[in-house]
């Protein structure tokens, strides 16, 4: 009896020794040693173009951030006009434990357009911008920002993914009929679109990108297949059943 109180004894003491390690091993976050990173330098200006919009812009790059103790940090890359002071930020890349990161055209001008919803700056402008670096460990935990750093950014407007033809035998004018034309996009091909319509002879009508006054047009830069009447609206010449053929990059309309 007396040897197993005495290896009892000897187990509660190793148990009590450990605990005590790993107490005194527990780090918690102190806010005072805390540092942000910071981003690198990058271009004074970018132009950003559809063409390129799949390649790559350029590669941020930032030195790390201390929340002084070890632990996994993620990087987050935010955009926004400048001296707006990010309140309408927008994320444009989120990595873990790296210090740099490759950003596409693409996602950069995606960012353009939703800023350019909130702050209403013309089609295709130069905007000067400011990014920053945000830091993060835990919900728990305040996230770090670096200080901004700036550039002039001038941004393409995406060209429509949806198409609609309107006038008079085609909704009477009023986006809100179901018999508005709705065009077929054409497979593998960016911003183009077709349909096969009867037309009625001298009877106006109008493409637009979407069910609503603002954007429509009764023509573009080249134009083939008909004319165009008093009040500026598109017409054919004859009854008939039409191919019309719209390709929105190029400016290109065919009615055939």
């Amino acid at each position: 009896m007396k040897t197993i109180k005495y290896i009892s004894l000897i187990l509660l003491a190793i148990l009590t020794l450990t605990s005590c390690e790993k107490d005194d091993d527990i780090v918690t976050y102190n806010a005072e040693n805390a540092k942000s990173g910071a981003m690198k330098a990058m271009q004074p200006s970018y132009e950003l173009k559809l063409e390129n919009a799949a390649k790559i812009m350029d590669t941020f790059k930032w030195s790390g951030s201390e929340f002084g103790y070890s632990a996994a940090v993620t990087y987050t890359v935010q955009m926004d006009l400048a001296g707006e002071d990010f309140a309408n930020a927008q994320d444009l890349l989120s990595v873990v434990s790296v210090d740099s990161s490759d950003v596409t055209v693409d996602v950069v001008n995606k960012a353009m357009l939703a800023l350019q919803k909130v702050y209403e700056y013309p089609d295709n402008s130069v905007q000067k911008v400011e990014f920053r670096l945000r830091s993060s460990i835990t919900d728990a935990v305040s996230p770090l920002y670096s200080e901004p750093i700036t550039t002039d950014i001038q941004f393409y407007v995406a060209f429509p993914e949806t198409m609609f033809m309107i006038g008079k035998d085609f909704g009477s004018w009023k986006w809100e009929n179901d018999s508005i034309a709705t065009m077929n996009p054409v497979y593998g091909e960016i911003a183009a679109f077709w349909t096969v319509k009867y037309i009625k002879a001298n009877s106006g009508f109008k493409w637009a990108p979407k069910k609503a006054w603002g954007n429509d047009f009764s023509g573009l830069d080249d134009n083939n297949g008909f004319k165009w009447d008093t009040d500026g609206n598109a017409i054919v010449v004859a009854d008939g059943m039409y191919m019309i053929y719209i390709d929105y990059p190029k400016g290109k309309i065919m009615i055939e």
